[in-house]
């Protein structure tokens, strides 16, 4: 199994008994209707297998030293949640999706082993690209959102995220070829091995998502 592939399934497990966990706590402490909202929530989660939000996350950490295992795979899995309750927002899922949206945040605000500086950069980060969704830029929140997210929980200023949200950017577009000048551009200050191996990824994922006849989620610009 590759560390791609171990990574994949941790955040699934993580998934897994956060879910158990949270519909037994909402639907005991809300009631049934909660509940059913709750399930609605999991039920999208678990139609992401790819856990590419999850992925962005734990790079963008990596990318800047970050040294917390379990507390970025906290926050992989709060992306996973968010950007779930993203598309129950637009499928017009009031309910479950600000429940998602809830618990992402309080995760996120949470985590013990970021500087409170930085969880604090990290929600002004979601809520930022909730906004510039809701004017159709859903490159920001699918592909810059959680790879800036991983920066900042590593320590990582606005410089850095500066620097890779072009390419993130080219990325979320599905210009793969733009994406791999601009990592060649970035070499000496980004692991452009790296870079070269997310166009790889997208590549794959978009191939897919033809395959299957499923609407791609790319910037609208």
């Amino acid at each position: 199994m590759t560390s791609l592939e171990t990574f994949q399934q941790r955040l699934t497990d993580e998934l897994s008994a956060y879910a158990a966990q949270q519909l037994a706590t909402v639907e005991a402490s809300y009631g049934a209707e909660a509940g059913k909202a709750c399930q609605r929530l999991f039920d999208e989660v678990g139609t992401d297998t790819g856990r590419w939000c999850g992925l962005l996350t734990l790079v963008g950490y990596k990318f800047e030293g970050g040294t917390h295992p379990d507390m970025i795979i906290q926050a992989a899995r709060a992306m996973e949640v968010m950007h779930a309750s993203a598309r129950l927002f637009d499928a017009g899922d009031a309910e479950a999706a600000q429940m998602g949206t809830y618990m992402a945040e309080i995760t996120l605000a949470n985590l013990e082993d970021a500087a409170e500086t930085d969880r604090l950069k990290v929600l002004s980060i979601l809520n930022r690209s909730s906004l510039l969704r809701l004017n159709g830029k859903t490159a920001h929140y699918e592909f810059l959102n959680p790879m800036h997210v991983g920066m900042v929980l590593a320590g990582a200023d606005c410089h850095a995220t500066d620097d890779i949200t072009p390419f993130m950017q080219a990325l979320g577009a599905g210009d793969t070829t733009a994406a791999r000048q601009l990592a060649a551009d970035l070499a000496g200050s980004w692991p452009t091995q790296a870079l070269v191996a997310l166009c790889d990824l997208q590549e794959a994922r978009l191939a897919n998502i033809a395959v299957s006849g499923q609407n791609s989620a790319n910037v609208k610009e």
